[in-house]
């Protein structure tokens, strides 16, 4: 199986989000209704790898170019959570989390799992974020590898 990249656009389906695949329906509707609470975010890619069963969607501020983005939020919609990964683990509030969640070694991100929150805790937890990115913005692009939208896929199809 090839890697899949859509890049959405306003008049993007939201089937096309996930591929179609029913698998990842509820919680890519789980997935849109968190988004849909933050105005100055905007998902602008989509990715069905060829490993693992997930599609990730890549969010960063709806303001950036598309030509050059840093994504600051991955959102790994899988058939039974979503994991949520931030860039810049520094800038989470540190009291936001409550499971004892650390980044990850080798990429840096850090994982938050959608089920072990309730979604309040999670507009908290990303509104924060956030706040701590814009706050930094400069040292979170320096750190970030900027790309275009469905930029770098290996094996297409």
């Amino acid at each position: 199986m090839c890697n899949k990249c859509l890049k959405v656009k306003s008049d993007t389906q939201f089937e096309e989000w996930y591929f179609g695949n029913d698998r990842y329906r509820d919680y890519s509707i789980k997935c849109s209704d968190l988004l849909t609470k933050f105005e100055n975010l905007k998902t602008y890619e989509s990715r069905k790898h060829r490993k693992g069963d997930y599609v990730c969607w890549y969010v960063s501020f709806s303001d950036t170019s598309d030509e050059k983005i840093c994504f600051i939020i991955r959102f790994e919609v899988r058939h039974s959570d979503i994991c949520i990964y931030f860039q810049s683990s520094e800038n989470v509030p540190k009291e936001a989390l409550k499971h004892g969640e650390k980044a990850d070694r080798h990429t840096g991100w850090l994982l938050v799992k959608y089920s072990n929150y309730r979604e309040n805790e999670l507009i908290v937890m990303i509104e924060g974020y956030l706040r701590n990115v814009k706050k930094n913005l400069l040292d979170v692009e320096k750190h970030c590898q900027k790309r275009r939208p469905c930029q770098n896929i290996k094996k297409k199809c």
